[in-house]
C-alpha cells in the first residue's frame, strides 16, 4: 500500500512539473496513473475507470481554481463568454458524470484514449493560427454543453477544447486562453459533484471514497503536484529551458500512450 501511494506522489510531482512547465493538462497522466493504482490495489471493482475519472476531476479542480483566479486578475477572461457557455457546460458535465456508471469500461477507456490522441495532435499544433469564424451566440452555448459532456467522460478540465472552440469563434488568443481557464472551473466542479452523486452509496467502492472520488488518491496527487507546478512555472521562464521541444516530446509520448491503450483494448 505504501509503495502504491508513493507511486501516486511521484506521479503527482511529474504531473505538476509538466503542467507548470509546458502548460498542459495533468489529467492525461492522472487518469492512467489512477487506473494503474486501482488495478494494483484491487479496488474499484467494475467501476475502476469511473473512479479514476471522478478522482481526476476532483484533483484538478484545485489547480484549476488557481489558474482561473490568475487570468481573472490579469483581465484575460471574457466574463460575457463565461456566462454564456457556463450553463451548458454545467449541464453537459453533470449529465456525463451521471451517465458514466452505465457505460462499459472498454468504452470509457477507448473514449479517453481517443481524446488524449486528439489532444496530443492539438498540442503539436500549438502556435498555429486557427481559422476564425463569426459564430452565432447560440452555437457557443451549445458548444458548452458538448465540451462539458466530453470533458466529463474523459475526466479532464477541457481547457484545450475550450481554447480551440473560442479561437475558432474569432476570439483573440489571449482572451481565448483566459476564458478557457475560467470555463474549466465549472467543468471540474460539476464533474466532481456529478461523479460523487452517481457513485454515492455503491458497495463496491473502496473506503474513504466520496462516490467516485477516492480521497486518499486525490490528496496524494494534490500534495505533490501543487508544489511541483510552481517549480515548473519558474523553469518555464528560464531562457535555457527548451520548452518547445519538451512540449513536442510530451505530445508524442501521450500519442504513444493513446495508441498503446487502444491496441490493448481492441486487440489483446
Amino acid at each position: 500500500m505504501i509503495s502504491s501511494v508513493a507511486l501516486l506522489v511521484v506521479g503527482g510531482c511529474f504531473v505538476g512539473l509538466l503542467s507548470g512547465l509546458l502548460g498542459v493538462g495533468g489529467a492525461v497522466i492522472i487518469v492512467p496513473l489512477l487506473h494503474a493504482y486501482f488495478v494494483r490495489e484491487g479496488i474499484g471493482g467494475a467501476m475502476i475507470q469511473q473512479l479514476a475519472l471522478g478522482t481526476s476531476l476532483a484533483t484538478i479542480l484545485f489547480t484549476t481554481f488557481s489558474s482561473c483566479w490568475g487570468h481573472l486578475r490579469y483581465g484575460s477572461m471574457r466574463i460575457d463568454l463565461w456566462r454564456l457557455m457556463t450553463p451548458g457546460i454545467i449541464v453537459g458535465t453533470f449529465g456525463g458524470a451521471l451517465l458514466a456508471p452505465y457505460l462499459s469500461q472498454t468504452f470509457l477507456r477507448c473514449f479517453f484514449a481517443c481524446f488524449i490522441f486528439c489532444t496530443s495532435i492539438r498540442v503539436l499544433q500549438t502556435g498555429r493560427k486557427v481559422a476564425g469564424r463569426d459564430l452565432p451566440v447560440r452555437v457557443l452555448a451549445v458548444a458548452g454543453f458538448v465540451i462539458g459532456a466530453v470533458s466529463s467522460l474523459a475526466g479532464v478540465a477541457g481547457t484545450m477544447l475550450c481554447v480551440t472552440v473560442l479561437a475558432w469563434a474569432s476570439i483573440e488568443w489571449r482572451e481565448a486562453v483566459g476564458t478557457a481557464a475560467g470555463l474549466s472551473l465549472p467543468i471540474c466542479a460539476a464533474g466532481a459533484i456529478g461523479y460523487a452523486v452517481s457513485g454515492w452509496g455503491r458497495p463496491d467502492l473502496p473506503a474513504y471514497s466520496l462516490g467516485f472520488i477516492y480521497l486518499p488518491g486525490m490528496v496524494s496527487l494534490l500534495a505533490s503536484s501543487i508544489l511541483m507546478a510552481y517549480l515548473g512555472a519558474r523553469l518555464s521562464h528560464c531562457t535555457w529551458m527548451p520548452v518547445a521541444p519538451l512540449r513536442t516530446a510530451f505530445a508524442l509520448g501521450v500519442m504513444g500512450l493513446a495508441c498503446y491503450q487502444l491496441v490493448q483494448l481492441l486487440f489483446l
